[in-house]
């Protein structure tokens, strides 16, 4: 599967989309519904982590970087998707 461009309008709408969720436990819950495979790596990712003595800060870190490329390379398969 190719990755698609993330372009600034892409950025934009996962924004977007994240901001409307209604409590912080969505974006987990996005992620287990649209892709468990993916959520699947991310618990064991972070359990290497935790297991690797990383701090709190560190892990948030990688959360929400995690989250941040899923969500906005989301959006720009979205556009590859439609043309």
């Amino acid at each position: 599967m190719k990755v698609p461009n993330v372009e600034d309008k892409h950025m934009d709408r996962a924004l977007d989309f994240v901001l409307k969720l209604p409590d912080n436990n969505s974006l987990k819950e996005c992620v287990i519904k649209e892709n468990p495979g993916m959520y699947e790596v991310l618990k064991g990712q972070l359990n290497v982590l935790k297991y690797n003595g990383e701090s709190d800060e560190y892990i948030q870190a990688y959360l929400t970087g995690f989250y941040s490329c899923f969500f906005m390379i989301r959006e720009a398969m979205k556009d590859e998707i439609f043309n």
